[in-house]
C-alpha cells in the first residue's frame, strides 16, 4: 500500500501560489513543524538559573507568549540576574515582537556566542535543545548604585517551627539540674510570631527571653512585644545600644535590609581549650545559652549558636562536682558596614523598661523614647548618634565604626546622661590581637534611667587576646580584667589564659595556663602539660602533669576508646585514668561520652565517676519540631525555616538521586538522596533559596523537581516530587545520504530527554514507553522500525518530505516556469510502500521510463525518491502523473544523490 506523505520544501516565492493537499500520516504529529506553542527554557549566557516560559516557536523563529503572567515572571526572572530594570523590560518587549532563532549562526548552535552590539541583548534559539540563551552587554547589568530591590513581605507555606532542647544534670550531692528551653517560631501572611522561654526546675519557674510580633515591607521592620536583654538585630544603628538593658515591652520601627535582594551575612566563633573531656555550660548571666559534652582539646562555639548583641559569657567546664574551667568572655556578635555609602539607617522605639532587682522605679520612669539614626560617611566608616528618654532624663549616645585597612577594626561608642552618668565602649581588631574595653560610671544615686540601662555599679572591664605560631606550634592568649569602681569599696579582679599546641614525637603537646585574681588576696594559678597520642584507630594514650602556684599538683593518665558511627547510633568515647598526686594520694577516674543524632533529634549524654565516691551524669535531648498545612515532621538540625525533600517512586527498588542548593546566586550544597527517603534542610532566613532535584545516573523522570523561593522565618516547604522510571533506547540516525545527522530533537509527551554519544550519528533517548513521542533532526522525520525498541541500537534514518502538509504541492501542480536554480534542489518524494512487491515494481517502472529513484529501506517499508526536472518525457509525466508524487525542495544534492545509481 503507498501512504503519500505531502510536503514541499521549494523558495518561499512558491509556497504562496498552490492549494493544498489533505492526507492521512501514520504519525500525528505534522503540526510539530507549525508555529506552535512550547515551553522553552531560558537563561542568561554564563548563567545558572533558567526559567520556563511559554513560546511560539519554529525552527526560525521565537516569539515570547504575550500575558501578565508570562511577563511579569521573565522580568522578575532578568532583574533576579543583575540586569537593569530598563534593559529587562527591552528584552521582554523584543521577545514579544518575535526574534530570528539563531541569525549568522555557523556550526553547532550550542557553540554559538553572537557580536556583542552594546546597550543591546543577542538571542540564541536552540530549537532541538528547546533552549533560549540571552547574551547581555556589561552596560545592561545594574550597578550597585541602581534603585535597591526587595522581595515581597507576603508569605507562604508559613509553619510553627519550635526549637527544643531539654538538658539534665545531677549527683548525689544534690547538684541537680533540669532546664527546658523551647524557641518557637509561627509564620503568618504577613510577619511572624516569635516566642523563646526556658523552664528551670529547681525553681519552679518559666521565665520569658522573647515574645514579639516581627513585621517587615521592603527596608521598613517593626517589632512589636517584649524583649530581654538579648538584643534583636535591626539594623546599623544596634551597636549604639550594645551594653545596656533595654529588657520590657517595646515598640520599634525602622529600616531593615533583612528583604534586600543579593543581602550576606557572615559569622564569627569564640575559641577555648578544654583540658579533659567534660560537661560544657555557656552562660550569659544567670541564663544558660549553651550545654553539651565536649572532648580534649581547642574547642569553638559558633556566633550563630549565640545571641545578638555585645555581652559577657561564662564558659563552665564540669567534671563530676569540680569546675575544670570557669573563664568569662565578651561577646560582640553585630553586623556592621550594611549599608551603601552615602545612606542613612534609622529607628525609632517607645516601650516600658523591666524593673530594677535592686530599686524599685515607678512605671513612670521606667517609660522611655529612644531613636537613632547612622549614616555611611565612606567605604570605610560608619558614625551614629541617638538619644534615650524618660523625660526626667536624657543619654546622649554618639559612635562610630573603623575599618582600617583589611586587617584592622575600630568600634567606639560614649553615653552621656544630663544628670552626669557616662557609659563607653570600645573595640579594637588588628590582626592577629584584639582588645575590648566598657566603662560604666553610675551608682545607687545615679538616675532611674542610667540605672535601668546600665545597673547600679561602676566598674571597668578590658580584655585583649592574641592567637600565633610560635615554636613549631600555634597559641593563643587572652586576659581579661575588671574593676569594680563602687564608691564604698573598689575590687579588681583578673584572669591570664594562655594554650599553646604542637606536635611532638608522634603525638600532640598541649600546654594550657590560667591565672586567676580574685580581690586582693584570692588568687590561683593552674598549667597542665599533656601529650597525647593515638595507639590505634580507636585507642588514645595522654599523660599529662598539673600545676598549682605551690608547684607540681598531680600527674594524670589515662586511655581513651572511641568508636565512631556506631550501627547509626552515634558516638562514644570512654576514658579511664589514674591521678597521682605530690602527696602520695592516688585517684582513679572514668568517664564516658554518648553523642550523636538521629533524622528526629540530637542526644548528648556524659556521665563520671571516682574513686573518692563523686558520681554525676548529665544530657541533652533536641530537636525540632515543624507543624505546616503540609503536615507535621521532626528534625535534628536547628533553625527557622526548612525545606523537606519527598521523592517517591512507585516501583520496589531504590534510586540515588542528587539534589543541590543554590544559596543567594551562589552554589551552596550538593548531597546525594534515596528515593522513598526524606530529607530535611535547613535554609538559613532571609536567603534566595534554589532546591533542585536530578538523577543524571538514574534513568528516571522527576516530576515537580525545583523549588525556588525566598526564605524567611516560619517558612516550611515539602517537595512533593514523583519518580516515573524511563526507557532507554540507543539510535543510530543518518540522512537521506547516509551521512550521520548533526543534530536530534524529540517531540511529544513520551520524551525526556537526548545525549549525544558521538559525532556519528549515535544518540540516547529516555522516553516514556506509554507516551508517544517522535524523532527530528533539521525539519526532517526520523524513521526506524519501532518493532526494533529494546534492542542494543537502532539504526534509522532521518527523511525529508514526511512530515508537514501545508507546504506540499502535488506533481500535477507544479509551477511551469520557475526562476534560475528554484529547481535545482528539488526531489520528487513518490511515497512510502508496506510492500517490498509494490516498492520494486514501481521502482522497476521508474527504471523503464528512464528514471534513477533513491530508496530507504526499514522494516517492511521503504521510502522512495526521485529527482526532479524541469523537463520530462511524455513517458515519465503519464507514471508520475499516476503515483500520486509530490515535489519536494530540500538542502540535499539530487546531483550527489543521484550519481552513483
Amino acid at each position: 500500500m503507498n501512504n503519500t506523505y505531502l510536503f514541499i520544501l521549494l523558495p518561499l516565492l512558491l509556497g504562496s501560489h498552490f492549494a493544498h493537499a489533505a492526507m492521512t500520516y501514520p504519525l500525528e504529529f505534522a503540526d510539530f513543524f507549525e508555529d506552535r506553542l512550547e515551553t522553552v527554557d531560558i537563561v542568561i549566557a554564563g548563567g545558572h538559573r533558567s526559567l520556563p516560559v511559554k513560546a511560539n516557536v519554529t525552527y526560525e523563529k521565537f516569539r515570547l507568549q504575550d500575558n501578565k503572567r508570562t511577563r511579569k515572571q521573565l522580568i522578575t526572572f532578568l532583574k533576579e540576574q543583575k540586569l537593569t530594570t530598563s534593559a529587562s523590560q527591552a528584552i521582554v518587549n523584543t521577545l514579544l515582537k518575535g526574534i530570528d532563532a539563531n541569525p549568522g549562526c555557523q556550526g553547532q548552535i550550542s557553540m554559538c556566542v553572537p557580536k556583542d552590539i552594546p546597550n543591546q541583548a543577542e538571542f540564541i534559539y536552540d530549537f532541538d535543545a528547546n533552549i533560549l540563551k540571552i547574551f547581555v552587554s556589561p552596560e545592561m547589568l545594574a550597578s550597585k548604585n541602581d534603585k535597591p530591590e526587595y522581595y515581597s513581605a507576603l508569605r507562604s507555606n508559613n509553619a510553627l517551627i519550635n526549637w527544643s532542647d531539654a538538658y539534665f544534670y545531677t549527683s548525689p550531692e544534690g547538684d541537680n539540674t533540669f532546664n527546658w528551653t523551647n524557641n518557637a517560631v509561627l509564620g503568618l501572611p504577613i510577619g511572624y510570631l516569635a516566642l523563646e522561654s526556658q523552664y528551670i526546675h529547681s525553681e519552679r519557674k518559666l521565665d520569658i527571653y522573647r515574645a514579639v510580633y516581627d513585621i517587615e515591607k521592603d527596608q521598613h521592620r517593626g517589632i512589636f512585644g517584649y524583649k530581654d536583654r538579648t538584643y534583636t538585630a535591626l539594623n546599623t544603628t544596634d551597636f549604639l545600644g550594645y551594653g545596656a538593658n533595654y529588657s520590657g515591652f517595646n515598640t520599634t520601627f525602622g529600616t531593615s535590609q533583612n528583604l534586600l535582594k543579593g543581602n550576606i551575612q557572615a559569622q564569627q566563633r569564640i575559641y577555648f581549650y578544654a583540658p579533659q573531656a567534660a560537661q560544657l555550660e555557656i552562660y550569659q548571666g544567670q541564663r544558660l545559652l549553651i550545654s553539651r559534652a565536649v572532648t580534649q582539646g581547642q574547642q569553638s562555639i559558633g556566633y550563630d549558636e549565640l545571641p545578638t548583641g555585645v555581652y559577657t559569657v561564662t564558659i563552665v567546664l564540669k567534671q563530676g562536682t569540680s569546675e575544670l574551667l570557669k573563664e568569662q568572655q565578651q561577646i560582640v556578635n553585630t553586623s556592621q558596614f550594611s549599608l551603601s555609602v552615602g545612606d542613612w539607617d534609622y529607628r525609632y522605639e517607645l516601650g516600658v523598661l523591666d524593673k530594677n532587682d535592686k530599686t524599685h522605679f515607678s512605671s513612670q520612669e521606667r517609660r522611655y523614647g529612644r531613636t537613632a539614626t547612622s549614616y555611611r560617611w565612606s567605604e570605610s566608616v560608619l558614625l551614629a548618634t541617638g538619644a534615650t528618654t524618660n523625660i526626667n532624663t536624657t543619654e546622649l549616645q554618639l559612635g562610630g565604626i573603623w575599618a582600617i585597612g583589611n586587617t584592622a577594626n575600630l568600634q567606639y561608642t560614649l553615653g552621656v546622661f544630663d544628670s552626669g552618668e557616662r557609659y563607653q565602649f570600645g573595640q579594637l581588631n588588628v590582626a592577629p590581637f584584639s582588645f575590648t574595653v566598657r566603662d560604666v560610671s553610675t551608682s545607687d544615686t545615679s538616675s532611674a534611667l542610667a540605672q535601668l540601662l546600665y545597673g547600679d555599679d561602676a566598674y571597668t572591664q578590658w580584655s585583649l587576646g592574641v592567637s600565633a605560631s610560635l615554636l613549631g606550634g600555634t597559641g593563643f592568649v587572652s586576659y581579661f580584667n575588671y574593676q569594680d569602681n563602687n564608691q564604698i569599696s573598689i575590687s579588681n579582679s583578673d584572669n591570664v589564659s594562655l594554650t599553646w599546641s604542637r606536635p611532638l614525637f608522634g603525638g600532640t603537646v598541649i600546654v594550657n595556663s590560667t591565672y586567676s585574681r580574685y580581690g586582693n588576696n584570692q588568687n590561683a594559678l593552674n598549667t597542665n602539660l599533656t601529650w597525647s597520642r593515638k595507639l590505634g584507630d580507636n585507642v588514645t594514650g595522654r599523660a599529662g602533669l598539673s600545676f598549682d602556684k605551690k608547684g607540681l599538683s598531680y600527674n594524670q593518665n589515662s586511655l581513651t576508646y572511641a568508636k565512631n558511627d556506631l550501627n547509626g547510633l552515634g558516638s562514644i568515647a570512654t576514658t579511664a585514668g589514674v591521678k597521682l598526686s605530690t602527696q602520695g594520694e592516688s585517684e582513679g577516674e572514668l568517664s564516658t561520652t554518648a553523642y550523636g543524632y538521629k533524622p528526629a533529634f540530637n542526644y548528648n549524654g556524659y556521665g563520671y565517676v571516682n574513686t573518692n565516691g563523686e558520681r554525676s551524669i548529665s544530657g541533652n535531648l533536641s530537636g525540632t519540631q515543624i507543624i505546616s498545612s503540609q503536615g507535621s515532621a521532626l528534625t535534628h538540625q536547628r533553625g527557622e525555616s526548612f525545606i523537606e525533600l519527598a521523592p517517591t517512586l512507585s516501583e520496589d527498588k531504590t534510586i540515588q538521586l542528587q539534589y543541590d542548593v543554590i544559596k543567594n546566586g551562589t552554589s551552596w550544597y550538593r548531597d546525594k538522596l534515596s528515593s522513598n527517603t526524606d530529607k530535611i534542610i535547613d535554609i538559613s532566613p532571609y536567603s534566595d533559596v534554589d532546591v533542585k532535584l536530578n538523577a543524571d545516573d538514574e534513568n528516571v523522570d522527576i516530576q515537580n523537581s525545583q523549588y525556588q523561593r525566598f526564605v524567611m522565618p516560619g517558612m516550611y516547604y515539602q517537595l512533593n516530587s514523583e519518580l516515573i522510571p524511563l526507557e532507554s533506547q540507543l539510535f543510530v540516525l543518518n540522512d537521506l545520504f547516509g551521512q550521520p545527522i548533526k543534530s536530534l530533537r524529540c517531540l511529544g509527551d513520551g520524551c525526556e530527554n537526548i545525549e549525544e554519544l558521538s559525532d556519528d550519528g549515535v544518540y540516547r533517548l529516555n522516553y516514556r514507553s506509554t507516551k508517544p513521542f517522535k524523532l527530528i533532526s533539521d525539519k526532517r522525520l526520523c524513521v526506524y522500525n519501532p518493532e526494533q525498541l529494546g534492542r542494543n541500537y537502532i539504526q534509522g534514518y532521518c527523511l525529508p518530505g514526511l512530515d508537514n502538509e501545508d507546504n506540499k504541492i502535488p506533481f500535477e501542480q507544479r509551477p511551469l516556469k520557475n526562476r534560475p536554480g528554484d529547481t535545482e534542489n528539488a526531489l520528487l518524494y513518490i511515497g512510502k510502500f508496506e510492500s517490498n512487491d509494490e516498492a520494486h515494481q514501481i521502482i522497476n517502472q521508474l527504471k523503464d521510463v528512464g528514471l534513477s529513484s533513491k530508496s530507504i529501506l526499514l522494516g517492511d517499508a521503504q521510502y522512495v525518491y526521485v529527482q526532479y526536472f524541469e523537463q520530462y518525457s511524455l513517458a515519465q509525466r503519464t507514471l508520475l502523473d499516476n503515483l500520486d508524487t509530490y515535489v519536494i525542495n530540500d538542502i540535499v544534492q539530487p546531483k550527489q544523490l543521484f550519481s552513483s545509481r
